[in-house]
């Protein structure tokens, strides 16, 4: 774990940077509350599925830790409705692999292990850090769908010969205080060498419970509280390299599916709209077009 605060050109700052998801967790649960000031949301709000499908804090501990396994399945099958199959790689079998085809397994098929083959490269490292944040309007379908799509883009990037990596991030400002103070917690979800791992990604990126259970608790740890509103910050907040440590070269720093809750109810409605959205945010970080968009 790596711990910030620190004032620059006006702007206050909170950094925390762990090296994996359970890097989090061991520190969110080693490390005591601090904040009273807030309602303590993270362990209070009532689990329900509208707002952490289900979830509550102990079952988000537990889905960081082990992946969310029934997540993978959606992501999978999300990511399938989209229409972009020329640039998907192929899917190679074998007794290991990212997820298992049923079907295989059942006939007794040691080959039952599905993984993606992409193509080598030499293009540079990118590094997406995607702001899990959102409000409490956003449904836990658009955060679904969103992460759907980051994987089709990973899929995209990687079977052109780029190497991805993937960080999560719960990136945050005061509400109304026009972004001179800023929490960002960030956590490695994949690796630039590392082959996708659906169930860490499905809850890291598209889980609710991430952000309002996990996001929650380390605003509660937080040393000092946000100006105004909310104290667990501003999900309207655009983040930027600045708000990282040490961000490596090529970092493209995207918004998510907060973006969803900004006027944009259509974008993360379908799979299609947050493959689009995503798209968008990418090329728009990177000045470039890193991903053709489609009409």
């Amino acid at each position: 774990m790596r711990i910030v605060n620190e004032t620059v050109d006006g702007t206050r700052y909170w950094k925390v940077e762990a090296d994996s998801l359970y890097d989090l967790t061991s520190w969110l649960s080693a490390t005591p509350r601090q904040r009273y000031d807030i309602d303590g949301s993270s362990t209070k709000t009532s689990a329900s599925q509208s707002w952490d499908l289900g979830a509550g804090y102990e079952g988000a501990l537990a889905l960081a830790r082990n992946g969310w396994e029934e997540g993978r399945d959606k992501l999978y099958h999300a990511n399938a409705k989209l229409s972009n199959d020329s640039q998907r790689p192929e899917l190679h079998y074998d007794v290991a692999g990212e997820r298992p085809d049923v079907a295989r397994y059942v006939a007794g098929d040691p080959r039952h292990m599905i993984s993606h083959k992409r193509r080598d490269g030499h293009k540079p490292i990118i590094t997406l850090v995607v702001n899990v944040t959102a409000a409490g309007m956003a449904s836990a379908d658009s955060m679904v769908n969103y992460g759907a799509a980051l994987l089709s883009v990973i899929d995209t990037l990687e079977n052109s010969g780029r190497r991805v990596e993937v960080i999560g991030g719960y990136i945050t400002t005061s509400i109304g205080g026009a972004g001179k103070e800023v929490a960002s917690i960030t956590w490695m979800v994949k690796r630039a060498e590392d082959p996708v791992d659906l169930a860490a990604l499905a809850f890291s990126l598209a889980h609710p419970a991430m952000s309002r259970r996990l996001g929650f608790a380390a605003m509660e740890r937080m040393p000092w509280r946000l100006k105004g509103g909310s104290g667990y910050g501003n999900a309207t907040h655009i983040p930027t390299a600045k708000d990282l440590i040490d961000p490596s070269n090529n970092v493209l720093v995207l918004k998510g599916a907060g973006e969803y809750t900004a006027g944009h109810a259509v974008n993360c409605a379908t799979v299609q709209g947050a493959y689009k959205l995503a798209v968008k945010q990418i090329n728009e970080a990177a000045g470039e077009t890193v991903i053709e968009e489609e009409d």
